[in-house]
């Protein structure tokens, strides 16, 4: 008996066996199976006796194999031989879900540890098979997300769900969560359920289709295109139109669009706004939806290859630049003149009457005008037949304007007593960009005093703080410059002088010139007698420091006459 795994490469080489038999000349023998080779899985060199796999082996579809091998001389005498090659099973089918949706109720009012049931009133289990055996082919299951896992819990073994926490119908009348399911064999497999979180998108916009007037029922127009990037069902996509205008019809499948009735004669230059929905088949579905038109024409009128057409272009392109190309063709082959009739009032544009280019021939300014809407003609010149399409020039901004401060200069008057952090005044500056080119930011460069140590400026609002306690004594004005810069590239910026003069303030107490006065005076001397004079100084609002005496006790002088018992000396 031979066991082999059921994961082994093709081309495996299982056997190398003679057979010995007294009778039988070794070297003339060959062989072959003649029996058990299902579906010719196995094959075997008849010179040498190996055998070898040539498909895949598949445990879940036959677990063993039992063949019967013929070894034969050349005389014709033969000998038979029994040979079991067992199949080992690997973890090689990962867990299927029994249901792709499950749908549970339960009451609010329902204690901790309930069983949520299903739609017939019994319990509600989560089933799914593996397809591999014994170990391989054992269950755990497990919820995904975090919010469901703090009320409900599952059963790793059976599937079944129950509440672990107490539910209120107000806080959260339903629950959508998911659960996966691994096996137990190594590696471990874990079931591929994809959750249903794309919608489809439709590619290959803008659509644009035209129609003959003369057209017949059943004709196809035109082919819609939406893919889902989820798997399985999820991914699955439907079309739908949401008005067929009484002419229309789309394939669900396909998306292909067809005439389901014909035209009127006089139709002819109309046009259809189709709406279609794109919607998966997921629970809940996701859908997505588009609107194009469909021009209805006749066979002169010539017929443009897009629906409308839109371009951007820099604000500082060079004039005489090709932009755009229109196209439009005649049904009966003859040359198209092109036209511009609306939306170029300032003449900004210029389209090559029979190539259809679009250029620039006057500057742009995106400040002046960011957009522009042209109507396009195209004309048969030989009927006289004309078509129309809209075009979008979108003009880029530039960063071409630096930022512009509200005033030439700024003066304020600030007291010196005001504290840290006191705001002094906002400096504004605009820019006349767009939004990526007209953000600004503040900052101050000193001139002299160190300013930037003094000042803090809030670099997005252009607000200025006191960064320091001020003193007018040590310096009574504060110049220096704020710089304003935008954020385009490269960027621009434009500077302002600020002037902060400080106001003084009586925060300076008069000091003595000296800190002790002696005097002599004679015990004899007479009332009015001078004995001496005392100073004091302040710190004024003028330039440098002037000592000022203070009237009031400029002197002094005898008031009365001394008693030398009584007085000695005054200090």
């Amino acid at each position: 008996m031979i066991m082999i795994p059921s994961s082994h490469n093709e081309s495996t080489r299982l056997l190398f066996r003679r057979i010995h038999h007294p009778t039988l000349n070794q070297s003339t023998l060959t062989f072959d199976i003649k029996q058990g080779n299902i579906e010719q899985v196995f094959q075997i060199n008849q010179y040498s006796g190996v055998i070898t796999t040539q498909k895949p082996l598949d445990y879940e579809n036959i677990a063993s194999y039992s063949l019967v091998v013929q070894a034969t001389n050349m005389a014709g005498m033969a000998s038979n031989a029994s040979l079991l090659i067992q199949i080992l099973d690997e973890n090689d089918n990962p867990p299927v879900f029994q249901q792709h949706h499950y749908h549970g109720s339960i009451c609010e009012l329902a204690p901790v540890n309930s069983v949520v049931l299903n739609s017939e009133n019994l319990p509600l289990v989560i089933k799914a098979s593996d397809a591999d055996s014994n170990q391989n082919a054992l269950l755990v299951y497990q919820i995904v997300e975090e919010t469901a896992k703090m009320f409900f819990t599952v059963d790793s073994v059976t599937g079944s769900i129950r509440t672990i926490a107490n539910l209120d119908h107000e806080t959260f009348s339903a629950f959508h969560f998911h659960v996966n399911v691994r096996d137990n064999g190594k590696p471990q497999l874990i079931a591929d359920k994809d959750i249903n979180d794309n919608a489809p998108v439709f590619v290959g916009l803008p659509y644009y289709a035209a129609v003959q007037v003369e057209a017949e029922s059943g004709l196809s127009i035109f082919k819609v295109s939406a893919v889902d990037g989820d798997k399985g069902i999820n991914g699955e996509v439907t079309y739908f139109l949401k008005d067929d205008h009484g002419h229309f019809m789309i394939d669900q499948q396909t998306g292909t669009i067809s005439l389901k009735r014909t035209f009127e004669s006089d139709l002819s230059n109309a046009e259809y706004q189709m709406e279609i929905h794109a919607k998966d088949c997921g629970d809940p579905p996701l859908s997505s939806t588009i609107t194009f038109p469909i021009t209805v024409v006749n066979k002169a009128m010539p017929v443009f290859d897009k629906s409308f057409y839109s371009v951007s272009v820099n604000e500082d392109v060079d004039v005489h630049t090709p932009i755009l190309g229109i196209n439009a063709t005649s049904p009966d082959g003859q040359n198209i003149i092109y036209t511009i009739v609306v939306g170029d009032a300032s003449f900004q544009f210029g389209i090559g009457f029979d190539t259809g280019v679009i250029s620039v021939i006057n500057s742009l300014d995106y400040e002046e005008t960011p957009y522009y809407r042209l109507t396009i003609r195209a004309t048969n010149y030989l009927t006289g037949s004309h078509a129309e399409v809209d075009v979008d020039v979108l003009v880029q901004d530039i960063n071409d304007n630096p930022p512009v401060f509200k005033e030439m200069s700024y003066r304020i008057v600030l007291s010196e007593t005001v504290m840290i952090g006191t705001p002094a005044l906002q400096v504004i500056a605009t820019d006349m960009d767009s939004e990526k080119n007209n953000v600004v930011g503040y900052q101050i460069f000193s001139k002299e005093h160190n300013s930037t140590d003094y000042f803090h400026i809030d670099s997005s609002s252009g607000l200025i703080l006191t960064a320091r306690i001020l003193d007018h004594e040590l310096v009574p004005e504060y110049d220096f410059i704020v710089r304003a810069t935008d954020n385009g590239f490269p960027s621009l910026s434009t500077e302002v002088s600020v002037t902060v003069l400080l106001k003084d303030m009586n925060d300076n107490p008069p000091v003595f010139n000296q800190l002790l006065y002696e005097a002599y005076v004679s015990e004899l001397a007479p009332k009015g007698h001078f004995i001496t004079c005392v100073q004091a100084s302040d710190v004024p609002s003028l330039e440098g420091f002037i000592s000022r005496v203070l009237t009031d006790i400029t002197h002094i002088q005898l008031a009365l006459p001394l008693l030398m018992e009584k007085v000695v000396k005054i200090i």
